[in-house]
Parts: structure tokens; sequence; C-alpha cells
């Protein structure tokens, strides 16, 4: 709701136009389709009058006077419907920022939330990114250039030859190099503000999750070894600390369940995953033979689409702002059809890890949607 008394104008994101005899007034999602003429030019009048900063007050008079002559209760409608949509900016807090987070700053704007408020949140908070491959390079760039605090970053690898089609913050130069040295390089090349350390670690048991400093957010983007979500999982859960999954099967990209201990359902609550263990002991060995020597089918866009799907969840978390889409599911996009599919993680009460506080089941399970 606006206030009269504050200055506001047309947000750069707002533009309008005519299809099929109706004017449809911002696109995306603040887009508003206005099915009566007779609404038009008020409408377009008081928004050509916004385009900088006034207060409502100031564009009612406008509106009502001069050339315009629109009625009272007109210029009150368009004002409403403006106020209501997200399609104005409150003076000092958008574009007179830097132009550094102009462009995030509407993006927030646009989800109804307060930028400078969005921005200090995301300034204040520290990230761990476990597994800095192909999804880790992306969404760690993200962060970083968005403005999060501070970042740190976990793996063991160094670079080789075949990273280069998906880790895209590598050059031929580093091959050879630590992924993690290469990575906080760029990052800080990208953005000096953000704080980033690093970890070199590889995660072989339950134990060394141990070794990863107090967060606000964990995000896994490492597969191996079979059993880490589960241990995350646990470890989530016993040191309150949020985290979020995010991968692919084959070419679905996939994120979630974002766990937030004592809130949402955790990777235990539900069964997401095809289990490799059988009671037939026959039937088991063969699925052992079939699954040996697998390896990741693995491409830069199907990379892309499950951080980008990620990132606005996380985005949206530590910004305190908008719906946390993967709370309580686990979405895969089907990328060679774009079919979005949600597996049900809702909280169980009678759930081993995160119900009883017994710590979760740890296998080597090859995940499936």
């Amino acid at each position: 709701m606006i206030h009269w008394d504050f200055e506001y104008m047309l947000a750069p994101y707002v533009t309008t136009g005519l299809q099929h005899g109706r004017l449809y007034f911002g696109f995306g999602s603040v887009q508003r389709e206005v099915v009566d003429p007779v609404e038009y030019e008020p409408l377009l009048t008081v928004a050509s009058l916004w385009k900088s900063y006034k207060t409502p007050r100031q564009v009612f008079e406008e509106a009502r006077d001069g050339k315009h002559k629109l009625t009272d209760a007109s210029c009150h409608r368009a004002i409403a419907m403006l106020g209501e949509g997200d399609f104005l900016c409150e003076k000092n807090t958008l574009l007179e920022k830097d132009e550094r987070y102009k462009r995030p700053w509407l993006y927030y704007n646009l989800n109804g939330a307060n930028p400078a408020t969005v921005q200090s949140k995301l300034a204040s908070s520290h990230v761990v990114i476990l597994g800095c491959g192909g999804i880790g390079n992306f969404m760690a760039t993200s962060l970083a250039t968005a403005g999060v605090g501070m970042l740190t970053l976990v793996d063991g690898d160094s670079i080789e030859l075949s990273n280069l089609t998906r880790q895209f913050l590598f050059s031929e130069a580093d091959i050879g190099g630590k992924k993690i040295d290469v990575l906080r390089r760029e990052l800080l090349a990208r953005n000096p503000e953000c704080k980033v350390d690093v970890l070199d670690l590889d995660i072989k048991t339950s134990e060394d999750l141990r070794k990863l400093p107090k967060a606000d957010l964990i995000i896994l983007s490492a597969d191996t070894p079979g059993g880490l979500v589960w241990w995350m999982n646990d470890f989530s859960i016993e040191l309150s600390i949020p985290f979020l999954n995010v991968g692919y099967v084959v070419d679905v990209a996939v994120w979630g369940p974002f766990v937030i201990p004592g809130t949402t359902g955790c990777w235990s609550c539900q069964s997401l995953v095809a289990e490799d263990d059988a009671p037939d002991t026959r039937v088991q060995s063969l699925i052992s033979q079939v699954n040996r020597g697998s390896g990741a089918a693995s491409t830069g866009p199907v990379n892309m689409m499950a951080s980008s799907g990620a990132l606005l969840d996380v985005f949206r978390y530590l910004g305190q702002f908008g719906s946390v889409e993967s709370t309580n599911k686990r979405i895969g996009i089907w990328t060679h059809s774009l079919r979005i599919e949600t597996q049900n993680c809702a909280l169980n009460a009678n759930c081993q890890a995160c119900g009883h506080k017994q710590g979760g089941k740890l296998n080597s399970a090859r995940t499936t949607l």
C-alpha cells in the first residue's frame, strides 16, 4: 500500500501495449490485463506522469488539472492499481543505488520486497558451497556478484580439461590448479566486496562434515561419496544449519528439498531415491554390476538450469522475500521436454532423521526422480 506523502516513480521494468483488443499493463509477474477501454487513458496518463519521483498527491493533482482533466474517481482507481501491483519504486530505495546492484534491486522491488533490506540481508549472509564443479561455479558466481557477504568454497579436486565444458570460471591455463583457489580468484575479480574463504577437503566420511564452518546455508553440489546427501541431512539437523541439494539426474535438472531444520521436511522424511540394496542378493549383485563404473552425463545447460532454480530459492531465503519453492518438495526439470516434476518431501513426524533425532539413513543409493 502506498503512502500519499511519499515519493515514488514508475518502475523501469514496467512497459505496456495493446494485444487482441486488451491493454496489457506491465509484463511478467506484474502483468495486468485491462479489458475496459474506458480505463485505458486514465491509467496510461497517471503512469506517464509518474516517470519521475512524485507523491501520489502530486500525480493526482496533475492528472485532474491542465490538459488531462481526469475525474477524481478515475485518478483514484489508476493510482490504487499502480500502488497495489509493485509497479512503483519508492524514492531512496532503488535508483539512487550504485550501479553494481541496480538491476537486482529492480527484481527485489518487482517481488514486493524493499531492495535495501534484501541487499542488507544478503550482505550479512554466509553460504558454504560444498562442491565447486559446474553447479558450484555457477552458484558461487551468482551469489558473489549479488553481494552475499561471505562464501566458503569446499572441494579437494584439481581442474581437468574435461571440466571446461561446464565449469565456466576455469580456463586451459588453470588446468592442474585447485578448483577452490581458481574459483576464489575469479570471484574476487568480479566482486571484491565478497569475502571468500576456501577449504581443501575431500569428504570421505560423515565426520568430515564437522570441518565445515558454521553458516546460514550449505549448498550441496557434490555427489560423492554415495551417502553424502544423507550425511549432510543429519549434519544439518544436528547443527540446525539449512541446506539445499542441487544436481541433476542424467538430463533432469534437480534441486531440493530446501531443508530448514525444525521447520520443513528433510531429505529422509519421504522416499526420494531408488535404492541399490535389494532383499534378493542375486538382484542386488546384478544392480551393482550394472551401476559399476557409471559416469554422469553432464552439460552446461543442465547444470545452469538446476543452479538457476536453486538460486532463486536461495535469494528468497536469504533475502526473506517471496516463497521458497523447494521447501517440502524436490523439483526436477526434464530438459528434453521442459516438463516439471515434483516429489513430496513433506515433514514426516515418524522420520528417523528429523522426527526422532536418531540420524538419517546412510547408504549408496543412486538418485532418481
